[in-house]
């Protein structure tokens, strides 16, 4: 199925943004009329299209629109400092870019300070429309290209077909058994396949509403939640997090939620079921899968759900290999997980080396991570292998954020840990030694890092260490700083905490 197909699937299911209500039929209306105005700018099969917009239904034109006429999208995180919506926007070739804010008060004309000389921009969404009409010419060749932190220092622009995008995203309704008679909140960004495929889609593959927010704020999330009957909570980590806090602290509930979804450990899913009465349904995926790999299924019992994250997608193939031999390991035993399917990106783009590092001669991606397979097929996750750490729903590669530390004038090594948060998951300890003689202090290290980096990105902690442990092969010991960091941080934590 084609993504255009959905504007079809359910006329009169509704999108909620704010005080704005649009049926399907009504977005489709919009679309065409955004399509139009799209190709009367210029756009043409197999452009890119650049977007730079928070949450709001004309990123969803947009996005339907550049596939209507059979050009990609390359969505842009609003999160990102100047010098990373540069790089992406000059990696990806991207010949137009539809800007808005980061923020309120942004100037809408930074986005033309930071495009090429040669690309078209367009701050003005409501004339960006049309009324010729555009016959519907999306092909099989339409894709989102979403760019991943990955583990190296710049991101890479996983290429995602349209069609694997919706076949995902059907996948999980079917799992979460979606119906028309469901409301999802999508309050994931859009920029990233955890809001447009893992949250929207989902719904609207099979003809559920939709309520769209443009920021997470839990204290306004649950009376939005109730007023709207909102069925279905798929969101990250740190989002389910704050649902669980505030219910427990305030004894309120969302009687109409049925089901939330996350990728996250089985404590906090049983917690979730526990007080907000709800299903749960854990996941595991990556971009580069479109994202979705594994999903627990409604149909299993709610005690495999909290223990097992669940069985792959039908059609896609999980192996666990060994590390260094990459051979397939036996059931049980912990090892990276590689999928195999029609899921999987066609490769980053203009990164064939990289693209061949991930995705073997036999077809697998490695994504990185660590699990296990019991003899059911059902996944247990077991961490990273990669240096990535994943903080409130964001994955942020460790390599980038030390080589920013590093920019530091009186800096001579930096080296990032991941260590447990307990909103956001995971978040960055740094440890950063000094040139000899140089001075300055970790709030002068993190200010300089700031400049290039987005702020999800900014370590939590930083110390200055005059020196830092290696193993015996002279590589850093990162476990032995990783647990130096969650003890100091432990022993800071009850300093602090009152007697």
């Amino acid at each position: 199925m084609r993504l255009t197909d959905l504007l079809d699937t359910a006329p009169e299911a509704t999108v909620v943004f704010g005080d704005e209500r649009l049926t399907y039929a009504g977005l489709r209306a919009r679309v065409e009329r955004r399509a139009a105005g799209l190709r009367a700018w210029g756009v043409r099969p197999r452009d890119k299209v650049a977007i730079h917009l928070r949450n709001r239904v004309e990123w969803l034109e947009v996005w339907f629109a550049t596939a209507w006429l059979d050009a990609d999208l390359v969505p842009l995180n609003t999160r990102f400092t100047d010098s990373e919506v540069r790089y992406l926007l000059d990696h990806s070739g991207a010949r137009f870019l539809v800007w808005g804010p980061s923020k309120d008060g942004d100037d809408p004309a930074r986005g033309a300070t930071l495009a090429p000389a040669s690309m078209k921009v367009a701050t003005d969404l409501a004339a960006l429309v049309g009324d010729d009409p555009t016959p519907n010419a999306e092909s099989d060749d339409a894709a989102m290209v979403q760019y991943t932190s990955g583990s190296t220092a710049f991101p890479k622009g996983a290429v995602l077909a349209n069609a694997g995008l919706v076949r995902n995203a059907h996948g999980l309704g079917i799992a979460w058994q979606m119906s028309r008679a469901d409301t999802v909140l999508v309050m994931n960004p859009l920029f990233h396949c955890g809001g447009s495929v893992f949250a929207y889609l989902a719904a609207m593959t099979h003809g559920a509403n939709v309520v769209l927010v443009d920021r997470w704020r839990v204290a306004d999330a649950f009376p939005l939640m109730r007023a709207e009957g909102v069925t279905a909570f798929p969101g990250i980590d740190a989002a389910v997090r704050d649902l669980l806090s505030y219910a427990r602290a305030t004894g309120e509930t969302v009687p109409s939620l049925r089901l939330v979804s996350t990728a996250a450990d089985g404590a906090l899913l049983g917690a979730v079921a526990e007080v907000l009465g709800c299903e749960i349904s854990n996941v595991f995926g990556l971009t580069e899968s479109s994202p979705n790999v594994c999903v627990g299924d409604l149909r299993d019992p709610l005690a495999l759900r909290v223990a097992k994250i669940g069985r792959p997608q039908e059609g896609l193939e999980v192996s666990i290999r060994d590390a260094e031999t990459r051979a397939p390991l036996g059931t049980g035993e912990v090892g990276v997980i590689t999928v195999r399917g029609w899921s999987l990106m066609r490769g980053y783009l203009n990164d064939a080396e990289a693209t061949a590092a991930t995705i073997d001669a036999d077809g697998f991606l490695w994504t990185g991570d660590l699990g296990a397979l019991d003899a059911d097929g059902y996944l247990t996750f077991h961490g990273r292998a990669k240096q990535m750490l994943k903080s409130g729903g964001e994955n942020v590669a460790i390599e980038e954020v030390e080589a920013a530390l590093r920019t530091h004038p009186a800096v001579a090594d930096a080296v990032v840990v991941p260590v447990p948060h307990e909103r956001f998951g995971e978040v960055g300890y740094a440890y950063v030694r000094l040139d000899e003689g140089a001075t300055a202090t970790p709030a002068e290290v993190l200010a300089h890092a700031r400049t290039n980096l987005a702020a999800f990105k900014l370590p939590k902690h930083v110390e200055i260490a005059p020196d830092l442990p290696r193993t015996g092969s002279g590589k850093l010991d990162r476990r032995a700083l990783a647990e130096r960091a969650v003890q100091r941080i432990s022993v800071a934590s009850t300093q602090t905490s009152p007697s």
